[in-house]
C-alpha cells in the first residue's frame, strides 16, 4: 500500500477503460514520481453515459466512494484526479455537504454550472518530458490564490 496521498481517478464520458486510470500508465508513473512517497490510486468507475442522470448519479456514488476513502484513511490527503465530463462529476460530489475535503484536478472539462465550495484545489501544469508541477489553489473571498505546492 502507497505511503503516500490517496488519489482517485475519475475517468470521462464513455471511458471505463481509459489507459491513464491503468496500473503502469505513463500518466500514472510520472503523477507518482512526483511525490516523496507512493501513493494509493483508486479508480472511480461510473456508467459513462453521456447523460445529466448519469453523471448525478455517479456524482453522489463518488461522494459515498469517497467518505468510504477518508474513514478507512483519515489521516491522508485525498486528491481527485477527473477527465472530461468526470470533472463535472468530482465537483458535484465534492460539493455535497456530506463530502470530505478533497484536492481537485480536472483535465480537459467541459465545466457546467459549479458553486465554488471547500476545495483544497491542485493544478497539474505539464512542464518538460511529462513531469507534473503540483500546486496548491485555495480560495480566498470568491478569489483564487495560487501557492507553491509545499510537501
Amino acid at each position: 500500500m502507497g505511503r503516500g496521498p490517496l488519489i482517485v481517478l475519475v475517468h470521462g464520458t464513455f471511458g471505463r477503460n481509459s489507459e491513464w486510470t491503468t496500473p503502469g500508465s505513463t500518466f500514472l508513473r510520472l503523477l507518482a514520481a512526483q511525490f516523496p512517497a507512493p501513493p494509493l490510486f483508486w479508480v472511480f468507475r461510473w456508467s459513462g453515459d453521456n447523460s445529466e442522470a448519469a453523471r448525478a448519479r455517479a456524482g453522489i456514488d463518488l461522494c459515498r466512494f469517497l467518505k468510504a476513502l477518508s474513514c478507512r484513511w483519515p489521516a491522508k490527503k485525498c486528491y481527485v484526479i477527473a477527465h472530461s465530463h468526470g470533472g463535472n462529476i468530482a465537483r458535484q460530489a465534492l460539493s455535497l455537504p456530506s463530502s470530505p475535503t478533497c484536492g481537485l484536478v480536472t483535465l480537459a472539462t467541459p465545466y457546467l454550472d459549479f458553486s465554488a465550495r471547500r476545495l483544497a484545489c491542485i493544478i497539474h501544469e505539464r512542464i518538460a518530458n511529462g513531469v507534473f508541477g503540483l500546486y496548491e489553489i485555495g480560495e480566498n473571498a470568491g478569489g483564487v490564490v495560487i501557492l507553491p505546492w509545499r510537501t
